[in-house]
């Protein structure tokens, strides 16, 4: 938390500071539950508009099996 406070004094604007705040707050929630925080905001941007529609299931506890239930509905469609 000290180092986000620190880190938000550097940045241009105010909204900047937020943005990044928020970033960092998201980067260390995934690394708290074990989540590579790389791949997990690649799958975000990746299905951004799902997220949009249910915050809650892309969540980094919840998002490994919310991917794998869309890539099971895809497959089942294709099939």
């Amino acid at each position: 938390a000290i180092r986000i406070r620190k880190s938000s004094l550097f940045h241009k604007t105010l909204n900047g500071a937020k943005v990044g705040s928020e970033l960092m707050s998201v980067i260390h929630t995934a690394l708290q539950n074990g989540i590579n925080p790389i791949d997990y905001l690649t799958v975000l941007q990746q299905h951004q508009e799902q997220v949009k529609q249910d915050p809650f299931a892309w969540l980094p506890w919840n998002y490994q099996q919310t991917l794998l239930s869309i890539t099971t509905q895809e497959a089942s469609l294709a099939a």
